[in-house]
């Protein structure tokens, strides 16, 4: 509906008003004529009141009230989203106020035949504080969308983007500091990462108004409307205007009012910093997962005995899946352990797999944890089973939440044990067939082609981390990526296909569990619908060998691979000289730049940041996958490298006095590493051959020995991925710490900057803080008392890519941090008293906030206006102005 009226003013000039609802002007609606039902008020009818609190206040807000006279009730007029109705006041053809509707407010007498009704306005700049930044309540972007969306922007992009939610589409800038001397504005030469608004959920994420509001109080700026357009200026720019002299003429009323300003004496700006500890974070860290499925399902039963041959009680107990519960009656044992499972999601992540159809590399697919290859399966998307069923076959990955239960029947203890809790891991498919071979067959053939299989699977996951800086912003400091958690190669574990028949044992092969001990089990698998249907046995029909996902569980798992000597020569020798099993190949991308890993094993220096070359770029595949590293663990003598689950290798010596819990990698200022990150698990590391020079226990009841005696030399090594099912890990997590250029605070304090000062009597204005704030040099974080940390709340250099130090401030002619400049100009603003006087003047639409007045009793005093209210039927305004010089 289209509401438009007017009236005049005492000067005879046309005041209007034109009230827009549901963006509809079809319908049009004249205040003041006799079939509206509704008039202007004949006092007050359009009036604008300034809504700054002080010199301290960013956006200088307005609001607005249009006074009518209704006939009766107008509901068009209430209104829930601020941006329904628009309302817009002129003076002749000159815009005053342009806003909205106050929204979820109505007010009107109802007892008359024309009662008062009051509309409650806000400016176009008032109504950001009910808008989300990049709109994640209205759920269009979601908040996992707008995430992954942010990106780092100039601070003049974001106040485009910020405006254009309240459709303003122009912006004119007075003044604002330079990046540099002779450089570029500072809202196009400073970028912040959009990240930092967006808070840790989506209850958190900032307002449009805070974003504004961070973004220039970070360079002491103000924005404000003025008539038909919006300014960005700073108080100087105020006090440098055009000046209006108010004079017995231009005076309106007899209210004017003087105070003196409040005086501060101490100026604090408190930063609020928010760090990035995590630079690939756990994917299955608290809030970091969620499932498509409803709960755990039964997945696997293992029956399992030790100690020879089951008597007839432990026959009965395996035969009968269980159920039956006699006691052993001599050194056997038995159990049953069953597993349940849940496959998970995990934010940022991407998995993938290879269709059983191609072989080709480019042809792994995104996959779902719903969803495998449809050529492959027969199930529908809710078999929850048919995820673990593949993944090794289709060479994947999965993030997998198990729990596992033993039953085992005891004289004195008949209880259910629940092993461990809900453990949550992220499997990387290798579908080892596990099988012993000839050497002439297993080298010249088999190992080949599962090598090549291996080669072609790749990525097997991917993660996108976002726009980030990374490298210090001196050269004294050095930062690490650390990259931690817990990593096993799971066996392929020897069985029997499953059957519904009492079991013969004769059929069960013995597998070596732990030192000493021997096993016979066998395996049941099930698959379910739906979580919650009862399961039944999976007798996997499609699967020629590997019947099923290998759960590895390190107390019971199948052991191989013992670690037991090295040949120096002459003679084998328990003597422990490798530090890294290399078991992922991994890529990291930060902007243009890669890591790569070279031949300096144990090294920190072993690791480069270099130029990142597409595969178009590149000769061959091979070319492209080398610019990559490794993950890996570090055994010792007497270690088995299969069925034993590791820390990530550590390669940090205690004299960098660093917290590092696994792999460290460096990042100096000269890397200037900066960029989007992307982070890929390539696949297993297929180059994982036994070296020549161990001695390596493979099958438990062989031994890998060299064929040539003098030189301690093979044919060739064995193929260790050929016994794996899967690699685990678990608590995997990168995060990025630094050595703090060798001053390390004992207790870190806040980033604050304040005034000095030599008074005796202080009145500190300490309640300002800063939400987006400068890097520091090792320098200033030792005066400071703070630590080197990556924080997405730190500004930056838009040009180098690495923490903003400083910027120009052309009218002190002095480089400095935007802290600072803060600090010092309110410092010499406020440290003095100022007048401050509240004047009512005569004008029409050409008295705007860009001006400098004067007034007859202080003659030699000029003064700048912090806010202005208007009557426009009066044609009058009230200033609230401040004294340029103190008193």
């Amino acid at each position: 509906m289209l509401y438009t009226g007017k009236t005049y003013d005492t000067a005879g000039r046309v005041v209007s008003v034109e009230i827009v609802t549901g963006n509809d002007r079809s319908r049009h609606i004249e205040i003041g004529a006799p079939e509206s039902g509704l008039m202007l008020d004949s006092e007050e009818a359009l009036t604008i009141e300034g809504e700054t609190n002080d010199i301290f206040d960013v956006i200088l807000r307005q609001s607005a009230i249009v006074r009518l006279k209704a006939r009766d009730f107008v509901p068009d007029l209430f209104r829930s989203d601020c941006r329904e109705a628009t309302v817009v006041m002129k003076v002749g053809n000159n815009t005053v106020f342009d806003g909205f509707i106050l929204p979820r407010t109505y007010s009107q007498g109802y007892n008359s035949v024309l009662d008062t009704l009051e509309v409650n306005c806000i400016d176009r700049l008032g109504a950001l504080q009910w808008l989300t930044w990049l709109e994640t309540m209205s759920g269009n972007p979601t908040y996992q969308e707008a995430i992954t969306e942010c990106a780092q922007r100039t601070i003049r992009d974001i106040l485009t983007r910020a405006l254009a939610l309240v459709d303003i589409d122009g912006l004119d800038v007075i003044s604002a500091p330079l990046v540099e001397e002779g450089g570029v504005s500072a809202l196009d030469g400073i970028l912040v990462d959009e990240r930092r608004f967006m808070g840790d959920d989506e209850e958190s994420v900032w307002t449009a108004e805070e974003v504004v509001t961070e973004c220039l109080r970070y360079l002491n700026l103000h924005i404000a409307h003025d008539g038909n357009r919006v300014i960005v200026f700073s108080w100087d720019d105020l006090k440098n205007a055009s000046v209006y002299a108010v004079t017995q003429r231009t005076a309106y009323g007899s209210n004017s009012k003087l105070d003196i300003g409040e005086v501060f004496n101490r100026i604090e700006v408190t930063c609020e910093t928010e760090e990035i500890d995590d630079f690939i974070p756990d994917p299955l860290g608290d809030d970091s997962y969620s499932s498509p499925f409803a709960g755990n399902q039964l997945y696997l039963k293992e029956f399992s005995f030790t100690k020879g041959d089951p008597t007839h009680e432990g026959s009965l107990f395996l035969s009968s899946r269980g159920t039956n519960l006699i006691y052993p009656a001599g050194e056997e044992s038995y159990w049953m352990r069953e597993w349940w499972i849940r496959v998970l999601e995990a934010k940022g992540w991407r998995l993938f797999g290879r269709t059983a159809q191609s072989k080709k590399w480019d042809c792994m697919i995104p996959l779902s944890a719903a969803k495998l290859a449809d050529d492959f399966y027969s199930f529908g998307d809710t078999w929850q089973n048919r995820y673990p069923d593949g993944v090794n076959r289709t060479q994947g990955a999965m993030f997998v939440e198990l729990t596992g239960g033993k039953t085992e029947p005891k004289k004195k203890d008949n209880s259910i044990a629940i092993d461990s809790e809900r453990e949550k891991y992220m499997v990387i498919g290798v579908g080892g067939d596990g099988i012993e071979r000839s050497k002439s067959d297993f080298i010249g053939h088999i190992s080949e082609q599962f090598k090549n299989m291996l080669d072609l699977s790749v990525p097997r996951a991917a993660f996108s981390g976002g726009y980030m800086q990374l490298s210090p912003s001196d050269d004294t400091t050095t930062r690490y990526l650390d990259i931690s958690g817990k990593i096993a190669f799971a066996p392929v574990s020897e069985t029997i296909k499953p059957s519904k028949d009492v079991v013969d044992f004769n059929q069960v092969p013995v597998t070596k569990y732990k030192e000493g001990d021997l096993r016979r089990f066998y395996r049941e698998y099930y698959k379910a619908e739906n979580p919650g249907d009862t399961p039944e046995i999976n007798d996997f029909s499609l699967w020629v060998s590997n019947m099923g996902f290998d759960v590895f569980c390190e107390e019971e798992a199948l052991k191989r691979g013992e670690y037991i000597s090295v040949y120096t020569g002459n003679s084998f020798i328990e003597k422990d000289v490798f530090s890294k099993i290399r078991a992922l190949r991994c890529m990291l991308i930060v902007g243009d730049k890669c890591l790569v890993e070279h031949t300096r094993p144990g090294e920190t220096d072993s690791y480069r940041w270099e130029r990142f070359h597409t595969i178009g770029e590149c000769a061959d595949r091979g070319e492209f996958l080398a610019q990559s590293f490794t993950i890996g663990f570090d055994p010792k003598i007497g270690d088995y490298i299969i069925g034993k689950e590791y820390d990530i290798w550590k390669n940090a010596h205690y004299s960098l006095q660093l917290d590092a819990k696994g792999t460290i990698i460096p990042i100096r200022k000269s890397d200037n590493l900066h960029g989007e990150v992307t982070f890929l698990i390539l696949g297993p590391e297929t180059d994982t051959l036994w070296p020549l020079n161990m001695c390596l226990n493979i099958p438990y009841t062989l031994s890998s020995m060299p064929d040539n005696t003098e030189t301690g030399q093979q044919d060739s090594s064995l193929l260790l991925l050929n016994y794996v099912s899967g690699i685990w890990l678990k608590d995997f997590n990168i995060r990025i710490i630094s050595d703090n250029a060798g001053n390390d605070p004992l207790n870190e304090n806040d980033l604050v900057y304040v005034s000095d000062t030599d008074e005796s009597f202080i009145n500190p204005k300490d309640d300002i803080t800063m939400r987006i704030h400068s890097d520091l040099t090792a320098e200033e974080r030792a005066s400071f008392g703070v630590r080197d940390v990556t924080r997405n709340s730190t500004a930056i250099d838009a040009d180098s890519g690495t923490g903003l130090l400083s910027v120009w401030d052309p009218r002190l002619g002095v480089q400095a941090k935007p802290e600072q400049l803060y600090v010092d100009w309110y410092y010499r603003e406020c440290h003095r008293p100022h007048v401050e006087i509240e004047q009512s003047i005569r004008t029409g639409s050409n008295k705007t906030m860009m001006w400098c007045y004067t007034i007859p009793a202080m003659r030699r005093r000029r003064f700048y206006p912090v806010s202005v209210s208007r009557d426009l039927q009066q044609g009058a305004a009230t200033v609230r102005m401040r004294s340029i010089d103190n008193i």
